[in-house]
């Protein structure tokens, strides 16, 4: 499981060092990065990646929003190495595409984690924070 909160800055080279909580928890030496929703970029280990395809596999082809969501998502994942200092070289593509500059907030959320430019973290959080007991209210029971 990934879970914090963790701010961090990438070096010259787009790598950012994987916060150590959370290196012991990767089984594995490659992690996947890809497109995430409010500004954020998702990263995944192999096997909670894996279980994500699945989900999308499951979607109707023949479904337009199913196809747009497969064609704007997938394109995007990129399979990433932990080098032996623990960190992981982000794609030139996304930070550009996510304004993400040297300082980022890293999030644990369960089976992946985030990765947020600080400026666009302080702004989702400011403009939800005061929402939280609403949001909840409205999930679905499980």
């Amino acid at each position: 499981m990934f879970f914090g909160t963790f701010k961090h800055n990438l070096d010259s080279k787009n790598r950012l060092v994987v916060p150590s909580k959370f290196r012991s928890n990767l089984g594995s030496s490659f992690l996947y990065v890809m497109k995430g929703y409010d500004g954020a970029l998702e990263v995944y280990k192999q096997e909670t990646f894996d279980a994500l395809i699945e989900r999308t596999n499951a979607l109707a082809y023949n479904d337009p929003d199913a196809r747009a969501f497969m064609r704007l998502r997938l394109p995007s994942v990129v399979e990433i190495e932990v080098d032996s200092h623990g960190r992981i070289a982000l794609p030139t593509s996304l930070v550009a595409e996510y304004n993400i500059s040297k300082d980022v907030v890293v999030i644990g959320l369960n089976d992946h984690f985030e990765i947020w430019s600080l400026g666009a973290w302080e702004a989702y959080q400011s403009e939800i924070k005061g929402d939280f007991e609403a949001i909840a209210a409205r999930l679905p029971r499980v």
